[in-house]
């Protein structure tokens, strides 16, 4: 048997004034323990036992050859943290936007719990995330601005690649946000949470504003359209529609790319329907795999929709392209696209922040796309970018630029030489057949 408990005032930080899953987990506790089911109180004695037992938990892990405290952390996660957040989502059915690992600004969760130990940024994760940020920068990007700087001296014009994200709005008054929005970045926005206010795309959680800080950060060649279908972690499936609105808008504003840091379990036919439409049009999707880790039920690692052959799945890596933790495991006989994902530099009310999740490995996969797509338009034939722009071919992309790595397949564009133009094409023209 589920309950809905519902949140309230009484779940607010008392620092950051938002409401949190831990003061709702906390006040459940105190105020309804008594009146919970048996299977409820025995789930919660287990997480309990896991935290007296820690020790054991240490000498029975299975890679002793790992850093103390990545074997802490990992333990930490899987045995209490994920657990307890499992618990908190059965009594809040609906859609899961997938949290971030790292956040140095807010009061501990059950989710952000999870990496502590490096919220200040100074770990060897967060410096693995900066060297291949920088990498990715010197490397790939780079030779993207290179190509249309070159182009803007000619009077070919070419349109920029459209990256819509569907998440939870944007902070319009973060730096690096605003200054591209004044730049004339921000092709459109819509809040698909209140239809009376559809301008209000303010984001009272940060998710969506840390998702297109990468975009446009990874992707400085590429615009973006703002969708915001939701005001916290959950959706209520009374709330799910937007989603499909969402998506049916960013077909009907011209995107190249949509971004979707979210995850569902159980069917939905509008949300379907949009996929397929989106699909159909030749409209690339990328989405989180979920960041359920090895928890998940038989066969449900991947959540909708980026368990669709219609969309490309993301799972997160570090720095190094080592697996995240959260990842759900690899799927046998297909792609396992793995992308940085773990403790990624970010900003929050003007606090450094580092993030981690599924949530934050896609925008860097829509990122990876964009620049792709933006380097080939100035090369290709039209009916070759068309192809291009296919789930399938993007995916031939990828693999091209992969290596497996623990069963996952490691994205890494600067395995590819984007000095060689020649060379750069050749890969693309044979990913495209």
């Amino acid at each position: 048997m589920q309950r809905l408990i519902p949140g309230t005032d009484d779940d607010r930080d008392y620092q950051t004034q938002r409401r949190t899953n831990l003061r709702r987990l906390q006040r459940v506790i105190d105020d309804e323990w008594i009146e919970w089911e048996n299977e409820h109180k025995l789930r919660f004695c287990e997480i309990a036992l896991a935290c007296l037992d820690f020790k054991t938990h240490v000498e029975e892990f299975e890679h002793a050859e790992d850093e103390p405290c990545l074997q802490y952390l990992t333990i930490l996660h899987r045995s209490i943290i994920e657990p307890l957040y499992k618990e908190l989502a059965r009594c809040s059915q609906g859609l899961k936007l997938f949290p971030s690992g790292y956040d140095s600004t807010e009061q501990p969760s059950s989710i952000l719990l999870y990496d502590n130990g490096e919220a200040d940024g100074q770990g060897v994760k967060a410096k693995w995330a900066q060297e291949a940020m920088n990498q990715w920068d010197d490397n790939f990007v780079e030779y993207v601005r290179k190509a249309r700087d070159n182009l803007s001296m000619t009077a070919v014009p070419c349109n920029r690649v459209l990256v819509a994200i569907l998440d939870t709005g944007i902070d319009l008054e973060d730096k690096a946000i605003k200054r591209d929005h004044r730049s004339g970045r921000f092709k459109g926005k819509m809040n698909w949470t209140d239809k009376s206010r559809p301008d209000d795309i303010s984001d009272n959680h940060g998710h969506s504003t840390h998702v297109a800080r990468l975009v446009l950060s990874m992707a400085p060649c590429a615009d973006i359209l703002v969708a915001k279908v939701s005001n916290e972690l959950t959706i209520p499936k009374n709330k799910l529609s937007g989603i499909a609105e969402a998506i049916n808008w960013a077909i009907d504003e011209g995107a190249n790319i949509i971004s979707m840091s979210l995850g569902y379990e159980n069917y939905n036919r509008a949300i379907e329907a949009a996929v397929s439409r989106a699909y159909t049009q030749g409209i690339l999707m990328v989405a989180a795999a979920s960041n359920q880790g090895g928890n998940a039920k038989k066969g449900k690692g991947r959540t909708r929709p980026a368990s669709s052959h219609k969309v490309i799945c993301i799972h997160a890596c570090d720095g190094k392209g080592n697996e995240g933790g959260m990842s759900p495991n690899p799927k046998p006989k297909t792609e396992n696209f793995s992308m940085l994902g773990v403790a990624i530099p970010s900003k929050w009310k003007s606090n450094i922040v580092h993030k981690s999740g599924t949530s934050f490995a896609t925008p860097v996969a829509a990122a990876l796309a964009a620049n792709v797509l933006e380097f080939a338009s100035f090369h290709l034939a039209s009916a070759q970018m068309t192809g291009l722009r296919e789930k399938e071919a993007m995916s031939q992309v990828f693999l091209d630029m992969s290596e497996e790595r623990t069963d996952y397949d490691h994205v890494w564009p600067c395995r590819w030489d984007w000095s060689n133009t020649g060379e750069v094409i050749k890969n693309i023209m044979d990913a495209l057949g």
